[in-house]
């Protein structure tokens, strides 16, 4: 097995090798793919850190945007449901309601699955 590198020269005369890895494209994972990242490069460096340099980070984390995404609509739904505005056709009431059910949603999908280790 060989492994082919390149090499470039530098200023002082040295040639440097030129190494790159693949850290996915970012824009991949989402609102709360990122919010799983930061919680992991705060509280766990070493696994975001070994997800980086293995070019792992957005297959492991997309999924986590997926599923945290999938949960905040279902429980929009149930919430959208039992909370019924007085008048239908008020947008700032159907605004606020939706702005509630939302913060609520997310609030819960934080605790239960962005703030879990991957």
């Amino acid at each position: 097995m060989s492994i082919a590198l390149s090499y470039r020269k530098a200023e002082d005369g040295m040639f440097y090798p030129n190494i790159s890895f693949e850290t996915g494209n970012l824009a991949e994972l989402g609102k709360y793919g990122l919010m799983a990242m930061d919680y992991l490069k705060e509280n766990y460096y070493e696994r975001y850190r070994l997800l980086v340099r293995f070019g792992r980070l957005v297959e492991v984390l997309k999924p986590v945007n997926d599923e945290a995404q999938q949960m905040v609509d279902q429980m929009m739904e149930k919430y959208l449901e039992t909370h019924k505005p007085y008048n239908p056709n008020s947008t700032m009431e159907m605004w606020e309601i939706r702005k509630h059910g939302l913060m609520i949603a997310e609030e819960i999908v934080i605790h239960d699955l962005i703030n879990t280790y991957h």
